[in-house]
């Protein structure tokens, strides 16, 4: 008992002083982050730099004080209090891929910029850094920024004079457009449907009342889709049916989030009469009351006992007076050799042996009943990797490749996408308003195991697979009667 009465008093005091410690702490954090509060503090309001232009965009010549279409472009640091400089120092990095994809890198010391009316935030210059986006040096047009700004001081308050920690961040710069033009679909579009132009990053709408064309014809009122990055023009007008090129729209107040600057932005719309514009973007006819629109289960793709890459999830059918529109949607992962292919049929009685193609030089047997191939389409998204792909149209044994459309042509090692579309003229493929036809999609892989296809929509037009492990051969056996009926409108 004598040495637990002598330990006690220790320990109660130990205890007391670690308390005193974690209180001490506790104050700290709180009086560290009044300080700051009082002081301010550099952020930015982004996590990416977007420049006001496409890939295709001289931007070099854009930001010369001299040119004719000089436009400033900063990076927007935000303090949250008045602030002043000392001396203005620090780096921007800028980390690319030059003409010969080989990894570069630009450090730019000189650093410039201004201050905003109210002395809250400061606007980085990035003229220098927009000098190598002359769509040769960086061709991509995309590129990611290191940047390290110092020298401010507090401006206001009990702490003025004080400083105020360097900015530091790693940015993604890319061009706010993919396009400032776009052709848009009239066939079915109503007044107060909207116009959608993907965007590469987020932007405020300093001015959201309504706009007109230049003829003062049509008028729309813009907005801003935060969860999609698409800037909406909500038409007012009816333009079912209309045909317009180079309808020119002046939309003003539009500041890039992250950018110090507020442009007036001019839009080309091309007014087209057709169901779909075949763009790599999935048009909302796709999924409307004109469309028949088929779902696939997802994680149902398999050959030679493997879980493959790549998952077809849903294909759309429709058509115009002119062409017939196919929409593939899901985890479009086809690279190398393997392929889409779309295979047509009038549904006729007689059952034939049909050519799978792959590619014009591989093909393996598909056996189909109750209807023959009478069109036949393959793509090769993931050919060669570098984002042109290939592909090939037969109908009734004649070529209409050069007649198809379709988009996107292909992807690169970096990217695979979620959406391939399709346009292929009525009378190319002889089909005609009121016919039926049948339809099924499906995805084809060429292994060292053999040529053999992983997933098809529908799933029940594939009755039976065979694989010859010995000869590396394989063979589908398909029924059209399960497959995918669309009749022509």
């Amino acid at each position: 008992m004598k040495r637990i009465k002598n330990i006690l008093p220790f320990a109660v005091l130990c205890a007391m002083l670690c308390s005193c410690e974690l209180f001490q702490s506790s104050l700290s954090s709180v009086q560290n982050s009044k300080l700051n509060e009082e002081t301010g503090t550099a952020t930015y309001e982004s996590n990416i730099w977007t420049y006001f232009g496409t890939v295709g965009n001289n931007m070099a010549a854009r930001v010369l004080y001299a040119s004719d279409d000089y436009q400033a472009h900063s990076l927007k640091i935000d303090f949250g209090k008045q602030v002043a400089l000392s001396k203005l120092s620090g780096s921007i990095t800028i980390n690319y891929s030059d003409a010969g994809n080989n990894s570069s890198t630009k450090t730019f010391t000189n650093l410039d910029g201004r201050f905003s009316d109210d002395y809250k935030s400061f606007f980085l210059d990035m003229k220098d850094v927009l000098s190598l986006f002359d769509t040769e040096t960086i061709p991509s047009g995309t590129a990611v920024a290191e940047i390290k700004v110092q020298g401010f001081v507090c401006a206001e308050g009990e702490q003025n004079g004080r400083s105020i920690p360097a900015f530091t961040a790693k940015l993604p710069v890319r061009p706010l457009f993919n396009t400032f033009e776009t052709d848009l679909s009239t066939c079915w579009f109503k007044a107060g449907d909207k116009i959608e132009l993907p965007l590469n990053g987020k932007i405020i709408l300093e001015n959201k009342e309504k706009v007109f064309d230049s003829t003062g014809t049509y008028s729309f009122v813009p907005s801003f889709n935060e969860e999609e990055n698409i800037l909406e023009l909500e038409c007012q007008e009816n333009l079912k049916g209309v045909t317009v090129m180079g309808l020119n729209i002046l939309l003003p107040g539009v500041r890039p989030c992250g950018s110090g600057e507020i442009y007036d932005t001019e839009i080309t719309l091309n007014l087209v009469n057709s169901a779909i514009i075949i763009d790599g973007r999935k048009d909302s006819n796709y999924s409307s009351e004109n469309a028949l629109v088929v779902k696939d289960a997802e994680g149902d793709q398999e050959a030679f006992g493997y879980n493959t890459m790549g998952d077809i999830k849903e294909v759309s059918l429709v058509n115009d007076d002119e062409n017939l529109y196919i929409g593939v949607s899901g985890d479009l992962s086809i690279n190398w050799k393997d392929s889409l292919v779309i295979m047509l049929s009038k549904g006729s009685n007689a059952g034939t042996n049909a050519v799978m193609e792959i590619s014009p030089a591989d093909s393996f047997t598909t056996i189909t009943k109750n209807g023959r191939v009478n069109v036949f389409i393959y793509h090769r998204p993931g050919n060669e990797n570098n984002g042109k792909g290939t592909w090939g149209a037969n109908a009734e044994g004649v070529d209409i490749t050069n007649q198809l459309k379709l988009s996107p042509e292909g992807w690169t090692e970096k990217t695979n996408g979620d959406f391939l579309e399709y346009s292929v003229p009525l009378s190319s493929i002889g089909f005609s308003k009121g016919e039926t036809v049948k339809v099924t999609v499906a995805m084809s892989l060429d292994w060292s195991e053999g040529k053999m296809i992983c997933d098809a929509v529908p799933d029940a037009v594939v009755v039976k697979k065979e694989y010859d492990a010995e000869n590396s051969a394989g063979s589908v056996r398909m029924d059209f009667a399960n497959a995918v009926s669309y009749t022509i409108r």
